[in-house]
């Protein structure tokens, strides 16, 4: 019997406790790569698509300031879109920590709220007798 609740103890606090932090860091670690943080972070000034020049031998004045305007425009749709998911994604793996956080409190809490639990349910079932 005792040998049985040190083992339920062992794996509670050090097998099971080790492995929700690892979940944690996977849950961290799938958010940024879904919303592709370190890649949006290396290309935030990118353009979303590209304008080019058609291959004119003397090209107008007006064609190369509107390629440069388009440039510039795609570059700054494409940083907004790019820091729209860079804050989804870190948002994201903060608040998946912070669960995790909370889910490893409640886990090292447990066996001694759930004894609690049970002691307080009686007390309150035989005091409605």
């Amino acid at each position: 019997m005792f040998g049985l609740i040190s083992d339920y103890t062992k794996w509670h606090y050090s097998y099971a406790l080790v492995a929700i932090v690892h979940l944690a860091q996977e849950f961290a670690r799938f958010f940024f790569n879904l919303f592709s943080v370190g890649l949006f972070l290396r290309s935030l000034f990118s353009p979303i698509f590209s304008i080019s020049l058609n291959d004119v031998a003397s090209p107008e004045v007006s064609d190369v300031v509107a390629v440069f305007m388009g440039g510039v425009f795609t570059r700054i749709i494409g940083a907004c879109v790019r820091t729209f998911f860079i804050l989804v994604g870190l948002l994201s793996g903060v608040v998946s920590v912070i669960v995790f956080s909370f889910i490893g409190i409640v886990w090292i809490l447990l066996p001694i709220i759930f004894p609690a639990l049970i002691y307080v349910l009686g007390v309150v079932s035989f005091s409605l007798l």
